[in-house]
């Protein structure tokens, strides 16, 4: 198995604003997982988390929820970032510990980048997993009023 991805540590921030604030949630279309980008920089943050596991050796594992300036509320118990060989039946995956592991191959964590690209001139959200195939769908949102 491979190893791990480097845990992405920025030194001096704590007592700033979290990058991205994340929950679980039951949504309209069923379990949803809702990540709030705070700014354009965490927009850019969480694009270079998804080209890092596209050029990451198979097996890598990134954890989002146990990353500086993450604050995910207490409905997610953890999320797992994972690269893939093969395009998986399902992408998001939730264990009995209430664990999720989001598994891609390379050309679809670009694919996952990409699609935040227009959040760097915009509001919006995209949606990066199935509601219909998935455990949950994941939904990453810029600038959107979510109170």
């Amino acid at each position: 198995m491979a190893a791990p991805l480097p845990r992405r540590v920025t030194s001096g921030m704590s007592g700033l604003q979290p990058l991205l604030e994340g929950d679980f949630y039951e949504g309209a279309y069923g379990p949803s997982i809702l990540l709030v980008l705070t700014s354009r920089e965490a927009v850019a943050w969480l694009r270079s988390i998804f080209d890092d596991l596209a050029r990451a050796s198979i097996g890598a594992v990134f954890r989002l929820d146990s990353q500086p300036r993450v604050a995910i509320g207490a409905a997610l118990t953890a999320l797992e970032l994972r690269r893939v060989e093969d395009t998986p039946t399902r992408h998001l995956v939730q264990a009995p510990d209430g664990t999720f592991t989001w598994s891609c191959t390379a050309d679809e964590w670009q694919t996952a980048s990409l699609m935040l690209e227009p959040l760097l001139k915009q509001s919006g959200h995209q949606y990066l997993t199935s509601e219909t195939d998935d455990d949950a769908t994941i939904e990453v949102s810029y600038g959107e009023d979510h109170g």
